[in-house]
């Protein structure tokens, strides 16, 4: 992995003189942590042997006095970092800047009452007085309201402290002029001390040029400066927004630098589990424990960097691929273990980084589809080239995939751009909603709708033993594809065996997909993701679903379980699923097209006609066939429109409609959930949805807010059936047993949230603090624990798709860095 001497300049510091700093006897708040033990380290620290505490000066009413942070005791030789906060009585002592002129960066944000968090940083150590704060006096007795908090503390040599013995205390301090220096102007006061102007590069040449390829190049310059150095200053402190909407800034990738991780000890990056800045576990077998925060120990090292150093990682390529120099052309068939193309093995190597679908690929016949991170895949669309075929790719039931992306590195499954004389909604060039197909995968685990004539399911490649159960023609196939081609009429899903792998998903993007494929008609098209008795041994974590025109995540029965799902400007429903579906999800966000969006959740337990036996008598809408569905979904977070009441422009028929739809017998439990901005927020239908009984569908320790004065909670479409909890949806959602939140607003809750309508680099994290009472629901609300014996769905303290973010925030939510912003659903 990135190992390297460290060397470091020595930087000239233009400093002041320090007044006497002997204790006044007055005040000694000198505190260990809790019990008098050394703190548990934080994720990304230890425990440190150094004290790190305050010196307030003394000063009038009316005056300026000085706080100084001062370090003590087996303080390290590299300490050059350090950010916490200083926490102060407001009625008594007002911020007003900092000291500016000692050769030390600091980056201070005053944005809540009582509280300055802030960053030292300095070149090649920290002095004992690492800092100085300035703040107003507004009254007498303003030292005992005063403590210090350390966040964080870092060495040039990587070692990185979470905790220590913090102290405050009376002393004499010289006065001092406070400034608030801009960002250009702490740019150029590092330039004055050594660092590097931005333009004039690093210490040595980077690994690639430009566009996010470079850990620490946070600016996107092709070098590492100051230009880098302040903007991670400010995000540590919460002054700088994570995600960065900036054109040219990538603070989530490249400022996230530390740990340095590289779980196997030599490589980071492509299908390493631990590449830079995520937190993992320490300990084999290796796996992701969080993404990470901006902190002190980031800055350190990109200063390092910038000051004409050598810090390990910073500087090095992110294994992030956006060009693509080889294209491969896979041709419409189905393909086996013994014919598949590049021998199932789509990589960034053999066979390029761009494979063109030349139509409808299914892969077949014990064949394992292999696609390697930062592959881009885009399926033909319409009249594009020699053939006129639409395409998609199909996973059988005898195949699997395992489309391994990394976090740096997505695969994306997109659509060719269409050129001059296709036919392009959007123009030539503009990719479109369903200009492909999409992902289809089918699998043997149970069903419980039927094809009517349908035998039970055989037993293929022994993933379905001893063969049985029912099965099914997959939605979107059946006859003849759009512009001709092979009958797809055999893509039947469906079986016995609940523990189905049908492969692994994760770091991946689905964009435009859901074109109506064959002959049959509108109401047969495919998804973003197609999923048919697909089993829970199955993977799907990580993946966004973008600009589909049908549904982005549906599936036909089976159990598999997914997590963390982010599913953007779908024209139908976000999140589908019918036909006996058992497993269950958690983490997902869903943020609507507000032009063209219908629900975010509809879920059946049978739909249509079919048959509850294989072979056997037909029946139609038998809503109370078994297995049930009833999988559980928890913490997501539903985005509508910014305004539901109201139509933007010329909207489709299709527009931002109900947040759930239950109905046709699903009993699905849903729980802490976080919806904003639907015109409705829940439609229950059919008797036989409920059976007023307590296994019946609800929605629990979930927020609502709505249009008008209060969420519009339910759709009196006449259909309500009678359930446990109630016999409207309203009474469904405020029953006191079921710990729901509906009595606020829609402003009220998007201000609760940081940027839900922004599209471009939304941040759906509650905000943690600093809001009113009165405005703080979403912090405060408790979630539901997991269902009784689920072992998928994992304990949080928090409801919706995302923690909170601190206050101020610079933790890295699950989605961020992989994931694709929008300004419409067809332009990025």
């Amino acid at each position: 992995m990135f190992l390297r001497n460290l060397g470091l300049p020595t930087l000239l510091v233009a400093g002041v003189a320090l007044g006497a700093t002997a204790c006044s006897g007055g005040l000694d708040q000198a505190t260990a942590p809790a019990g008098g033990a050394p703190e548990a380290s934080s994720p990304r620290g230890q425990a440190a042997r150094f004290r790190a505490g305050l010196e307030v000066g003394t000063a009038p009413v009316g005056a300026i006095v000085p706080v100084h942070l001062v370090l003590e005791g087996d303080v390290p030789a590299k300490l050059n970092g350090i950010q916490g906060y200083v926490r102060f009585d407001a009625r008594t002592l007002e911020f007003v800047g900092v000291d500016d002129d000692r050769g030390t960066l600091v980056i201070a944000n005053d944005r809540v009452p009582g509280e300055v968090r802030f960053v030292a940083l300095k070149l090649p150590k920290l002095d004992a007085h690492a800092a100085v704060l300035a703040f107003r006096v507004k009254a007498d007795g303003y030292a005992r309201g005063v403590r210090f908090d350390l966040e964080e503390a870092a060495t040039a040599d990587d070692q990185v402290f979470g905790s220590a013995a913090t102290f405050v205390r009376e002393a004499a301090l010289a006065a001092v002029e406070p400034a608030t220096p801009s960002k250009a102007e702490w740019e150029q006061k590092l330039i004055g001390l050594g660092y590097k102007a931005d333009g004039q590069g690093g210490a040595r040449a980077l690994a690639f040029s430009g566009d996010g390829f470079v850990y620490g190049d946070v600016n996107l310059s092709n070098s590492i400066s100051v230009a880098d150095v302040v903007p991670v200053a400010n995000t540590s402190v919460g002054l700088g927004n994570v995600p960065d909407s900036t054109a040219n800034r990538d603070v989530v990738l490249a400022g996230n630098v530390r740990p340095v991780n590289g779980a196997d000890g030599t490589t980071v990056g492509f299908n390493d589990p631990c590449p830079p800045g995520v937190e993992c576990t320490s300990v084999a077998p290796f796996r992701e424990t969080g993404k990470g925060s901006i902190t002190v120990a980031d800055l350190s090292q990109i200063a390092i960097e910038a000051a004409g150093g050598d810090a390990s990682v910073v500087g090095e390529a992110i294994a992030k691929v956006r060009t693509f120099n080889d294209t491969t052309v896979i041709a419409a068939g189905t393909y086996t273990a013994a014919t598949c193309p590049l021998s199932c093995d789509w990589n960034r190597s053999t066979g390029g980084r761009l494979i063109i679908l030349d139509g409808i690929v299914r892969i077949a016949g014990g064949a394992v589809l292999n696609i390697r991170p930062g592959v881009r895949i885009e399926g033909r669309s319409p009249s594009v080239g020699a053939t006129t075929r639409t395409s998609a790719l199909f996973i059988d039931r005898d195949a699997q995939i395992f489309a391994q992306g990394d976090y740096t590195a997505p695969i994306v499954m997109s659509c060719t751009a269409p050129a001059a004389g296709d036919p392009a909604p959007n123009g030539v060039g503009q990719r479109y909603k369903g200009c492909w197909g999409g992902l289809a995968i089918v699998g043997s685990a149970p069903i419980n709708y039927g094809g009517v004539g349908l035998a039970a399911a055989p037993d293929i490649a022994g993933r379905n033993p001893g063969g049985g159960g029912l099965q099914r023609l997959l939605e979107g196939t059946g006859g003849t594809p759009v512009g001709g081609g092979a009958f797809i009429d055999t893509l039947l899903f469906g079986g016995n065996n609940a523990d189905d792998n049908s492969g692994t998903l994760r770091y991946l993007r689905i964009e435009y997909a859901g074109r109506v494929l064959t002959a049959l008609g509108s109401n047969n098209e495919l998804n973003g993701i197609t999923l048919g008795g697909v089993g829970r041994g199955t993977t799907i974590e990580y993946i966004q679903i973008h600009a589909g025109l049908d549904d982005g995540y549906e599936l036909f029965g089976g159990n598999v379980n997914a997590r963390y799902l982010y599913l953007t400007a779908n024209s139908d429903d976000d999140f589908d699923w019918s036909f006996g579906w058992t497993g269950s999800t958690q983490f997902v966000i869903v943020q609507k097209d507000s032009l063209d969006g219908d629900k975010g959740f509809e879920g059946d337990n049978s739909e249509g006609s079919g048959t509850a036996t294989p072979g056997g008598a037909a029946l139609t809408n038998d809503f109370n066939v078994t297995p049930r569905t009833n999988g559980p979904l928890y913490n997501f977070t539903m985005i509508g429109k910014p305004n539901p009441s109201v139509s933007e422009g010329a909207a489709p028929a299709n527009s931002v409609n109900d947040l759930a739809h239950i109905r046709r017998g699903n009993r699905s439990q849903i729980a802490n959930v976080i919806a904003i901005g639907w015109r409705t927020m829940a439609d229950f239908d059919d008797a036989a949805t409920c059976a007023n009984t307590a296994d019946d569908p609800e929605f629990r320790n979930s927020a609502f807010g709505g249009w008008g004065t209060a969420a519009n909670l339910g759709n009196s479409d006449g259909s309500d059936p009678v359930c446990f909890r109630g016999s409207t949806e309203g009474a469904l959602l405020t029953n006191a047993a079921v710990a729901n939140d509906t009595a606020f607003t829609l402003a009220t809750y998007r201000n609760q949230l940081r940027k839900p309508f922004d599209k471009l680099a939304p941040d759906f994290r509650p905000i943690a603090s600093g809001n009113t009472a009165a405005d703080s629901v979403l912090i405060k609300k408790a979630p539901a624990a997991p269902p009784s014996g689920n072992t998928f769905i994992t304990p949080t303290t928090f409801v919706g798709a995302v923690a909170p973010a601190g206050n101020p925030a610079n933790n890295l939510a699950w989605y961020m860095g992989w994931t694709r912003g929008w300004t419409t659903a067809t332009q990025p």
